[in-house]
């Protein structure tokens, strides 16, 4: 999966994702104004790694909405947490579906998980498991990271003024917006020993620990006025994605697709407004919207 989804592997769709970045911000500046979640935040990467993917054309219009119940699925026991069981199991038994059937396009990502389920290097389970990163993943973070940029640079509007007289500093800005507004905010893991984090903090063996990637990227000990929204800081250790072994595979893939949003914004559009009073979208562990209505000029 991780060999997929690295930089050598994901240069050559890059030109793509860029053309598709232009063509959608060339009709979304052309109408003046539309909401960054659902017009601008879902289009590319839902259009993106289902092409990459290998997804039959048939039933990705609904992959969207069974996904939308995995990351609230991971949360505590709470009725949120239940509500969001049965579009988990749809989603399980569709992705069980298209394994059954090897119901991809030869080439693509998903074909990959075929492949190696079919030399005996992973079990059935295992390239439903896989497929399911791809598909999960790769839609709510980037859809949350895309849609935080349109709100973080409407409300900064000298922020946005220097991205556009210094398109050098996409990569920057983009660090930033995760640093700032982690689209996952915290995950869960058990520790295996007893560790001293020092301070008089132990956590014991068998301990399940609830881990904030959001805390993390606003300490003031690491992070000189973490509130502030700076894309000059180019915060490049934020905790957005992860670390070490449970870094994200597909943040590579994440990168090209916000920057490429970025940049094409960043030739066609002098300002960014709020159009009206954007609404989150609640979840048990991440952080989006779930409608951002914007003029751009």
């Amino acid at each position: 999966m991780t060999d997929r989804l690295s930089p050598r592997a994901l240069r050559p769709v890059a030109e793509d994702i860029d053309r598709r970045a232009e063509q959608l911000a060339d009709g979304l500046v052309a109408r003046g104004s539309f909401d960054a979640v659902t017009d601008l935040a879902q289009d590319l990467p839902v259009h993106v790694i289902t092409d990459l993917i290998g997804w039959p054309a048939e039933g990705r219009d609904q992959l969207l909405d069974m996904a939308a119940g995995w990351f609230d699925c991971s949360g505590p026991a709470c009725p949120r947490t239940a509500a969001s069981v049965p579009k988990v199991e749809a989603l399980m038994g569709h992705l069980a579906q298209v394994v059954a059937e090897e119901n991809l396009v030869p080439g693509g990502f998903g074909w990959t998980m075929l492949e190696a389920h079919r030399a005996g290097q992973i079990p059935v389970e295992g390239a439903i498991g896989l497929l399911a990163g791809y598909v999960v993943a790769a839609f709510d973070t980037t859809i949350s990271a895309l849609s935080s940029a349109m709100w973080l640079f409407a409300r900064h509007p000298e922020q946005w003024e220097l991205l556009c007289s210094e398109t050098s500093l996409v990569p920057a800005a983009f660090n930033e917006i995760v640093r700032l507004e982690s689209p996952i905010q915290v995950f869960s893991r058990v520790s295996t020993r007893d560790v001293d984090l020092g301070e008089g903090v132990v956590i014991p063996s068998g301990a399940r620990v609830l881990h904030s990637y959001g805390a993390a990227n606003r300490d003031e000990r690491h992070f000189p006025a973490p509130d502030r929204f700076d894309i000059r800081r180019n915060p490049v250790d934020h905790l957005a994605f992860g670390y070490g072994n449970h870094a994200c595979a597909g943040q590579g893939l994440a990168r090209l697709e916000v920057h490429a949003v970025l940049n094409a914004l960043a030739a066609r559009v002098r300002r960014i407004e709020l159009a009206d009073e954007p609404v989150r979208a609640l979840n048990n562990i991440t952080r989006g919207f779930r409608s951002l209505p914007v003029r751009v000029s």
